[in-house]
């Protein structure tokens, strides 16, 4: 049954949510799978659980999102701009994911055996080279864009599994624990104070 309305979402959102779902219940290989596609003549249990192993695709777009298009940490201040930057990044994405599909088609590739990381580079290296090109060549250099990213392949890797843990590096500087302002105004201080000491010193 549909749950009461939290407080973020509007009502005309909760409106159009389902009164209730009909979930059905499948066991493989030692899992309990849950999902909307009812129907075990359409989707049997194996097709489920092989559906269930493209999670993993899930996880990498998410880094590619946080990671790779670094937003893993938003610098906008209020919760409209917050939006707009999550909004343009999404925008982003998808622009690459777009120019992967096309030079995945060209190649006869799928996709997803294209690097994400190497696309974005490589679009990145080429976008001055892109913008200020000659109408005439503009054809021929975009078609050589897309053959360098039909190149980046990943490596077939069935299986692949990785541990939910977060290694973190060491890092030489200290983190941010206060207002930038307040710990500026610090610095000038002692900035300050040192050359008081040394104007003293030379008289």
């Amino acid at each position: 049954m549909r749950p009461q309305r939290p407080t973020w979402m509007s009502e005309s959102i909760y409106a159009s949510m389902p009164e209730s779902l009909t979930m059905r219940e499948a066991r493989v290989a030692g899992w309990t799978l849950a999902s909307t596609l009812i129907d075990p003549q359409q989707v049997n249990k194996r097709e489920l659980f092989a559906l269930y192993r493209q999670r993993w695709h899930v996880e990498l777009d998410l880094r590619s999102i946080k990671n790779v298009m670094q937003m893993d940490l938003l610098r906008c201040k209020s919760p409209e701009m917050v939006e707009k930057e999550i909004a343009a990044h999404l925008v982003g994405y998808n622009l690459v994911r777009a120019v992967m599909a096309q030079a995945a088609s060209l190649s006869a590739v799928l996709p997803r055996q294209l690097s994400f990381k190497t696309a974005l580079q490589i679009l990145n290296a080429f976008e001055q080279n892109l913008r200020c090109c000659p109408r005439g060549r503009l054809a021929s250099r975009h078609a050589f864009v897309l053959g360098g990213i039909a190149q980046a392949r990943l490596p077939n890797r069935p299986g692949r599994v990785e541990p939910r843990v977060v290694k973190r590096r060491p890092k030489p500087r200290a983190l941010l624990t206060k207002p930038r302002q307040a710990l500026q105004k610090g610095l000038r201080r002692k900035q300050q104070s040192i050359q008081k000491q040394i104007d003293q010193g030379l008289r």
